[in-house]
């Protein structure tokens, strides 16, 4: 009878050093699993931290677009002014203001203005994009 008991007390500790060794084997993988994690939160806050960075600069660089728009409407409002002013003055004169070059160079601000309308939907649409 004592050997037997011998042997299940034997068995007993390799029964208990097994369920120690997976208890262990179970601690490893989740040690692992928590250094990956955290290494892949770090590097979702890097990217956060970039994209917002990419947004701020969008964000500023489409208020000096915006500006640069409302210049160029403001210029366009005044040449309309100063044009109409000319064209009057010519058409007092007996001169064909087709034929000038004050009518050129106002056509060519009428041709920047299609252009500029075109990059202010433009701007536009990237604002809806980034809000």
């Amino acid at each position: 009878m004592n050997t037997l008991q011998n042997v299940y007390d034997r068995l007993s500790d390799k029964t208990e050093l097994a369920k120690h060794e997976v208890e262990l084997t179970a601690l490893d993988d989740l040690k692992k699993l928590a250094s990956i994690s955290a290494k892949q939160l770090q590097t979702n806050k890097n990217f956060t931290q970039v994209l917002i960075a990419i947004i701020d600069g969008a964000n500023k660089k489409l208020a000096e677009a915006e500006k640069n728009y409302n210049d160029n409407l403001s210029l366009q409002k005044n040449s309309e002014i100063i044009f109409n002013n000319f064209k009057k003055s010519a058409q007092d004169l007996g001169i064909d203001y087709k034929n000038t070059e004050g009518f050129k160079l106002h056509e060519e601000i009428l041709k920047n203005a299609v252009q500029m309308e075109n990059k202010k939907q433009f701007i536009d649409a990237i604002k809806i994009l980034i809000k």
